[in-house]
Formats: structure tokens, sequence, C-alpha cells
């Protein structure tokens, strides 16, 4: 059965004078990203009726209740609380604009170095010379939070900033290759950083634990891979680099301090 394909006009410029030209192409990139789910297989579809039933929604004017706001009003406040009690040592800066976001539930299978169509600026060889070509466990949704290096450090100096065990901090092999490709505008392009933490298998052992990094190229997306504990390895605040991790992460850190508690549930 055929499919019409999803058409996004541009609008011409001379009706473009009030308008935020950064908001509207973001909007465009949404579009495309739904259009997207909605051809994709299996658990990352979304549902083509539900889809239509929220842009009719919103075309005429009714918006969703507020989860979107409320979210970002969250994490606004763990970015103050993160100013306040100083939970990453000013090293690492939470991007509220940016984070929020959650990818579905995932089978595992996808991994980094086969993934060709997501990243066509290229794959860094290492992921097959370090044997890290192989498929992950399934994991469920999960939200993303999202962070700008804010201090020059290396790797361990980076994610040791959260305080928490690092295994808490990975994603799928599966899940890193979802987010370039649905949420790449989340991505911070132009040669700079995106790293996210993963390991070679269900070891936390530092010798398999690796950094993948989406780096925007001008053919597209490079996929590159970094040892952890890579020496001499600094990466400086003034690139602005970004890393991501799992929300869920982010409660672990109410054990060490508990007034997260009470601003947080």
């Amino acid at each position: 059965m055929a499919t019409k394909k999803l058409l996004i006009p541009k609008v011409p410029n001379d009706l473009l004078k009030d308008v935020d030209i950064e908001l509207l192409n973001e909007i465009r990139g949404k579009m495309e990203e739904i259009a997207a789910r909605v051809r994709a297989p299996n658990a990352r579809r979304l549902d083509p009726r539900k889809v239509g039933a929220a842009l009719d929604k919103i075309l005429a004017g009714r918006f969703p209740p507020a989860e979107e706001a409320e979210e970002k009003g969250r994490l606004l406040k763990l970015l103050a609380i993160d100013n306040e009690l100083n939970l990453t040592n000013g090293s690492l800066t939470l991007l509220p604009e940016v984070s929020g976001f959650t990818i579905g539930a995932l089978e595992g299978k996808r991994t980094l170095h086969n993934s060709v169509r997501v990243f066509k600026g290229g794959i860094d060889d290492d992921f097959k010379r370090w044997d890290l070509n192989k498929p992950g466990l399934a994991t469920g949704p999960t939200a993303i939070a999202v962070y700008e290096i804010a201090a020059n450090g290396n790797f361990p100096e980076i994610f040791s900033a959260f305080r928490i065990p690092l295994k808490s901090l990975r994603f799928s092999q599966d899940q890193i290759v979802e987010i370039c490709d649905l949420y790449a505008l989340k991505l911070v392009g132009a040669y700079r950083g995106n790293f996210f933490l993963f390991s070679k298998d269900a070891s936390y052992a530092d010798t398999n634990l690796f950094v993948a990094e989406a780096e925007g190229h001008r053919d597209g997306l490079f996929a590159g891979v970094f040892h952890l504990n890579t020496p001499n390895l600094i990466w400086h605040a003034q690139c602005r680099n970004r890393l991501f991790i799992p929300k869920a992460a982010l409660p672990l850190a109410q054990k060490i301090f508990p007034v997260i508690k009470e601003i947080i549930p």
C-alpha cells in the first residue's frame, strides 16, 4: 500500500518578518521527526491515529495538558538545586531546553558500527577494532537529560561529577543510535562533541567502559569512540560539548542530597 509523503511547505520570506525563524525551523524538524516515527517499525513506531488526533487539536488551538511545561519546570528546579548545592562541582550545566525528551522501548539490536544510515559522516573503525560491534539488551522507555561540559576535564572527571555509579549513566548502543536518529536537533553541531557512556558487555570494569561521540560533519553525523580512561584526553569548556545521560539516574542523587527529595518528588 502506497503511503503519502508528509510535505512541510516553506513559507515565503516576506511573511516571516515577525516570526522566529529558528523556532520555525525547530518545528519543521519536529514534524519531520513525527513523520519518521509514524513510518518506523516495531516499538519505535508512533500510532498514526493518535498523531493525527493530537495534530488536529493543535491546529484547532487546543493544546495538550502542560506535561512539557511541568517537565521543564522540574528540570529548572534541578538546575537551581545543582547551582545551590554544586551537585556537579560546576563542571556540568543542565540544559532544560533540550532535556526531558523520552525515547521508546528498544530491542537492543542496533550497533553504532552498523548504523551507516544514521552516521553518514563516517564511523570510527575502533568500534570494530575494539570488538564493540555487539548488540545489547532490550531497554524500556528512557527519559534523557542533557548537560553542557562547563569545565575542562577528562572523561573520568566529567562523569564522576554526578557522584553516582557509572553503571547508572550508561546507554545501550541501540539507545544512542535512537537519539542520534530521531532527536538530532538535540545534538550540538559544527564539529563539537555529543557524548554517551556505554559498556562493551555486562561488566562494569573500567576496561569495558567506553564513550561514544556523535559529531556533526559536513556530510552528516560522525560516530567516534574513546576508552573512558583514554590518557591525556582533555575536553575544553570553550567547545561547549554536550553530555547525554539517562534521566532515571538522577534520582539516585537523592540518597546523597536528601534536600532534593523535598523539592523534586
